[in-house]
């Protein structure tokens, strides 16, 4: 299996509960001790929690990127 990035999409789903996702991620990690994020999810995911106020919410995505890799993007040199 090789590792990847979770899009906005799969993260809220996971953050959510969603249990179909979270059987896959519990997959995903019997072989990789991280989950992956990169900063275009990470800005969707913060514009809408901001946007909705919930502290809560904004809190436990804080620490679930603390817990996890966090990727930026890097300009590649031709």
């Amino acid at each position: 299996m090789k590792r990847c990035t979770l899009d906005t999409n799969i993260i809220t789903a996971f953050l959510k509960k969603d249990l179909r996702v979270v059987r896959r991620v519990s997959d995903y990690l019997e072989y990789f001790d991280r989950l992956t994020i990169n900063i275009i999810s990470y800005y969707e995911i913060l514009r809408g929690l901001k946007d909705l106020g919930n502290k809560e919410k904004l809190r436990r995505f804080k620490e679930f990127v603390q817990e996890n890799e966090f990727v930026s993007i890097r300009k590649n040199r031709l």
